[in-house]
């Protein structure tokens, strides 16, 4: 898949470069993404839809982080994973991480778990085709006014640095058609934490 870079570029946990995190973006055949959403009431993104992922362990390079944190979240079995390449990194605005996006294949999906209930509220398999659908696509808006593309997939609102990978992941996989920029929404209480 053009976009990907063979080999990781992000920083490594134990560098100087500021905070690191790392998501894995695991697709599995069909083509679905698995995501999850946290807990409400988290001191950072209570409510919000999210890839597996988190920050790096001290040593700890942004593959082996993305595995972890799958595990740890979803029960995704790291030897069940096939690693693809990288996204480029990016920053979620609100906190300052920069984040690497581990591109992932899901060779023999498994059901998903809530791996730790503390943290994650629900774990989802979503059709990348529900998330192409023009009608599930809108632009949301930020209380801030900060707005960018957004997904509604059933009952899960999708926005920030997630939507914005996913966006740019429908582009990549040649999924991506013409949608209403111009159809805001809010970002609905639920799944909004500063």
């Amino acid at each position: 898949m053009s976009g990907l870079s063979a080999t990781p570029d992000a920083p490594r946990g134990d560098e100087r470069a500021g905070p690191a995190a790392a998501v894995l973006v695991l697709l599995t055949g069909v083509p679905e993404v698995v995501l999850v959403r946290k807990r409400a009431g988290l001191r950072f993104h209570g409510g919000q839809v999210a890839f597996p992922g988190g920050a790096l362990e001290p040593g700890e390079d942004v593959i082996a982080a993305a595995l972890r944190e799958a595990r740890e979240e979803a029960g995704v079995d790291p030897a069940s994973v096939a690693v693809d390449g990288m996204l480029p990194a990016g920053t979620i605005r609100l906190t300052g991480v920069r984040v690497a996006c581990v591109m992932a294949r899901w060779e023999r999906p498994a059901p998903l778990v809530v791996g730790d209930p503390d943290e994650i509220a629900s774990v989802h398999l979503v059709p990348l085709a529900e998330l192409a659908d023009p009608s599930h696509r809108y632009t949301w808006v930020h209380p801030s006014g900060t707005t960018g593309p957004g997904f509604q997939a059933g009952e899960l609102f999708v926005w920030g640095f997630t939507a914005g990978v996913l966006d740019r992941l429908l582009a990549l996989k040649g999924l991506a058609g013409p949608w209403d920029a111009t159809r805001r929404r809010p970002i609905p209480e639920a799944f909004l934490s500063e």
